[in-house]
């Protein structure tokens, strides 16, 4: 099944969780992903994703998921060091072998974030993997700058959210209106 195919099955469990007709999803336009693409080397499965929706909140609860210019301009600011400074205070991740991701400091230049919540927390396709890594996963990185391989792939990423999914009615849901991206 393909990426666009997975996520309209999200989007379909997420129209019936939040007991909505339809939710607002629209396409990028075609100047905006010309833009991204180059900017940066974008896997065809954003791509794909981009022409189903450029960008949406309320879907993913309390993440946002980016847009064609979002992704830009989110990624230009990952890339500046906090304070100016490439040598900065980034922690040393200390992965178990085989590690990943490829980290040095700072945010890596072929990581694409494509969702974001609060400004502080990001979910990124790895373009750059480490060894132990393949290109394409999805990773976390938390407001901690720690790092999470969430799935080998945005296809399989999308594979894991609708058995996750919670809608209003769920006991545990303490955002009123949420379903969840993670």
């Amino acid at each position: 099944m393909s990426v666009q195919a997975k996520f309209n099955t999200i989007v379909s469990r997420g129209r019936e969780l939040l007991k909505v007709e339809q939710l607002d999803l629209t396409p990028c336009d075609s100047n905006s992903l010309s833009r991204l693409q180059k900017v940066l080397v974008v896997p065809a499965e954003l791509v794909s994703l981009l022409e189903i929706t450029d960008g949406h909140s309320g879907l993913f609860g309390p993440w946002e998921f980016l847009s064609a210019e979002d992704v830009i301009k989110t990624h230009a600011e990952l890339m500046e060091p906090p304070d100016g400074n490439a040598d900065s205070a980034y922690p040393e991740w200390d992965f178990q072998e085989p590690k990943p991701f490829l980290f040095d400091k700072g945010w890596r230049q072929r990581w694409i974030p494509i969702a974001q919540q609060n400004y502080e927390e990001y979910i990124f396709l790895d373009g750059e993997p480490g060894p132990g890594g393949q290109p394409g996963q999805v990773g976390l990185r938390d407001a901690a700058l720690e790092l999470t391989l969430l799935a080998g792939s945005l296809e399989e990423y999308f594979d894991s959210i609708p058995a996750r999914m919670i809608g209003p009615d769920h006991p545990e849901n303490i955002f009123e209106d949420c379903v969840w991206l993670l």
